[in-house]
């Protein structure tokens, strides 16, 4: 039926949507990924660690990429979720 069709196509746009936000997330987290170990290796050089000042703020700016990670994560993982139910 008529309805059925638009059910479907209303459905395999959802699908799309949320495929697009899932691999946009990835990205997003693959790239913050790569900011904490490039302030790890820039916190491990002596004249960073031996200036206070700098290693604070190089560790406030890995803690802010740390929680971003977690907040995507979790936000990847519900859609992830609600992609599978849909696949179903």
């Amino acid at each position: 039926s008529k309805l059925d069709h638009r059910q479907q196509k209303e459905k395999r746009n959802l699908i799309t949507r949320l495929e697009r936000e899932c691999d946009a997330l990835i990205e997003k987290i693959s790239r913050l990924e790569a900011e904490v170990k490039d302030i790890d290796m820039q916190m491990s050089r002596e004249e960073v660690y031996s200036d206070s000042a700098r290693l604070c703020a190089l560790v406030s700016q890995k803690e802010d990429r740390e929680k971003e990670i977690s907040l995507l994560n979790d936000s990847w993982f519900e859609k992830s979720e609600e992609l599978e139910m849909l696949k179903q």
